[in-house]
């Protein structure tokens, strides 16, 4: 990965966050990042307008020559489930997962975009686990449009989710036989995401609400659900909590239970100034290195080239 660059752009409800990445000699380091506000009042295209010109000043202030350019948008845009399906499917397992998607979601494969990765296979068992990520075509369409404003192209889109996941897999020593849940707050909302086995197998996306006892009792329900995929639903479950304000009020409601050791994320390696950021490093490390979480939105032919 000698001399490579990779460009991260995270779009979130209220702020546009972007993460310039260079590697050189097995180093990976921030060359630029910056926040950019969104105005939420505005139509999705519009904001994504005004967006795309802070981006490309962006772009010619910092010589941005990225090789890769990968979109992240907000997580509550997607459905995310697991499937299960006969392990013969690998051979064909995009056709088969499109043909049985109508069984799990209420969409078609024709009206989304959607990816997969598999997360467990028992070939002795005839089981094939996969997690499948889809957004709707008409709700993703104004985010894969911004590669033409920008004049670069786009190389991937994916949720906040897996980019989220995949820049804690990398930064925060999390073992591939690890079960760890990652806590992360943006905008008004908090996402559950569950890594096992170096793999996103779970995640759900919560309103934050300012009723304490609500978000406690939906936050232990959540745990209680994690819990019981890991088949140790008495055992507390190692978390990593990350977002726009770590010392927020979600933050303690969840620790007051007492019942897990919740650990926060150390950016003083990173070169990032804020961990809103992270979720754009987590895109970007997409086009320098293979990452754990393997999901891409964007259809191949789409894609820059």
């Amino acid at each position: 990965m000698a001399f490579q660059s990779s460009l991260g752009i995270d779009i979130g409800d209220s702020a546009l966050r972007v993460v310039y990445l260079k590697a050189a000699l097995r180093e990976i380091r921030v060359s630029a990042h910056a926040v950019y506000p969104v105005d939420r009042e505005l139509p999705v295209e519009e904001g994504l307008k005004a967006a795309g010109e802070n981006l490309k000043a962006f772009i010619d202030k910092n010589r941005v020559t990225a090789g890769n350019v990968f979109v992240g948008i907000p997580r509550r845009l997607a459905i995310v489930r697991d499937m299960e399906l006969p392990f013969a499917a690998k051979e064909n397992l995009r056709e088969a997962v499109g043909y049985e998607m109508e069984k799990y979601v209420p969409f078609s494969a024709d009206d989304v975009y959607f990816d997969f990765q598999i997360i467990e296979e028992n070939k002795a068992d005839n089981r094939l686990i996969i997690l499948l990520t889809l957004v709707k075509k008409e709700a993703m369409s104004p985010y894969a449009e911004l590669g033409g404003l920008l004049g670069t192209g786009i190389s991937g889109i994916e949720i906040s989710s897996t980019a989220v996941t995949n820049y804690v897999i990398r930064r925060e020593n999390v073992r591939v036989g690890d079960a760890c849940v990652i806590l992360w707050r943006a905008d008004d909302a908090l996402e559950l995401n569950l890594i096992r086995r170096n793999r996103l197998a779970y995640s759900r996306v919560l309103a934050v609400a300012d009723d304490s006892d609500r978000l406690r009792e939906t936050v232990r329900g959540e745990f209680k659900s994690i819990q019981t995929v890991l088949g140790h639903p008495e055992d507390p479950v190692r978390a990593i909590a990350c977002g726009s304000d770590t010392e927020d009020g979600w933050l303690r409601v969840i620790e007051e239970e007492g019942t897990r050791n919740i650990a926060r994320v150390d950016l003083s390696k990173t070169g990032l100034a804020s961990q809103s950021l992270i979720p754009a490093y987590g895109l970007a490390l997409k086009g320098l290195e293979k990452t754990a979480v393997d999901i891409n939105l964007l259809p191949p032919e789409h894609r820059r080239k």
